[in-house]
């Protein structure tokens, strides 16, 4: 990990991004790699880095991180990385005897201190540092300048919680419904590693998304689990579901009351013109008598999603059957 630091006058170049490295002191943070992939140096020097490899993140832009590995750094797109740790000072210590505490980062200036190997100190935060002086406090609150070189900063490292989304109803039977919001602490055998209610679990990274999944989308994802369950006429419960008892069902488990029946359902929403429905729109359809008396979620691509024929399926609603009898698509 980085300690103390000399300024950096270097301006790395990609074909991603241009990232000027300022005069600060900088901590690294920890990270893993989530999906292999290839880094470049400010001299073009390529760097893979593989599945599940641990790395020390130097510095990040807003589409990429900055990877130390050999003492070489190498830019990596965000995307490749989870950061899992971040590393926080905890004071600054003397490590030199007689460091001196100046009232200006300069060596003239008028002394306020002296302090002995082991001193414990703080960072005064927001001053404005060169790469040889650094603004600290003693335990008295007194403020001043030193040497960089007289001192050292211990670190910490803590969890870098960063917060992410259940996206499968997979999960539901343990408790953790599509959509429950989780912090990932870390990421193992392509598994992040989560807690949730003082939990620890592992989750498969195709089940967690890092942005809050859409209400449209945690209907359809709920839908999709009875997929296979029975026709049933009149059915409104797991065990068998006619279209509209289907609809209701899924709706009421993402906190929407619904009419029971689709003509009722029919009425509610706004109407979508067919060229321009989008994934989640309800579609009616006109079948066993006039006026709207089938319903299902539209899912893109002409693909409907609907308790029809002997169960819960997915349909093309321009197959011949359901092409005659589309009515239109309602918006909620």
């Amino acid at each position: 990990m980085t300690r103390f630091t000399n300024t950096w006058s270097k301006i790395l170049i990609s074909t991603f991004s241009i990232m000027t490295i300022p005069t600060m002191i900088v901590f690294a943070d920890g990270g893993v790699v989530t999906e292999r992939t290839s880094g470049i140096s400010d001299m073009n020097e390529a760097q893979t880095f593989e599945l599940n490899e641990l790395v020390d993140i130097e510095m990040e832009t807003e589409t990429h991180y900055q990877l130390n590995k050999g003492n070489k750094l190498y830019l990596v797109e965000k995307g490749s990385v989870l950061k899992t740790s971040k590393e926080q000072e905890v004071n600054i210590e003397v490590i030199v005897e007689n460091t001196t505490l100046k009232n200006q980062p300069n060596l003239f200036s008028t002394i306020l201190s002296t302090f002995n190997k082991g001193d414990i100190l703080t960072r005064v935060s927001g001053a404005n540092e060169s790469d040889t002086w650094v603004k600290v406090k003693n335990v008295q609150g007194v403020e001043g300048w030193v040497l960089k070189e007289t001192v050292k900063s211990n670190l910490t490292e803590v969890p870098n919680h960063t917060n992410a989304f259940i996206k499968t109803n997979a999960w539901t039977d343990r408790g953790y419904p599509f959509g429950t919001e989780v912090k990932i602490t870390g990421f193992l055998n392509n598994k992040y590693m989560v807690q949730l209610q003082n939990e620890s679990l592992e989750i498969e990274k195709e089940a967690i998304s890092f942005e809050k999944p859409s209400l449209v989308e945690e209907i359809i994802e709920k839908g999709i689990t009875f997929l296979g369950v029975p026709y049933v006429w009149g059915g409104t419960e797991v065990d068998g579901f006619d279209c509209s008892g289907y609809i209701q069902y899924i709706y009421r488990a993402n906190g929407i009351e619904m009419p029971r029946v689709a003509s009722d359902q029919s009425r509610v929403g706004e109407l979508v013109e067919r060229e321009k429905m989008q994934r989640g729109d309800l579609v009616f359809f006109e079948t066993y008598k006039p006026g709207p008396s089938h319903v299902g979620v539209y899912l893109g691509n002409n693909q409907f999603l609907h308790a029809g024929g002997d169960r819960v399926q997915i349909s093309d609603i321009n197959e011949n059957y359901w092409s005659e009898r589309y009515l239109f698509a309602k918006r909620q």
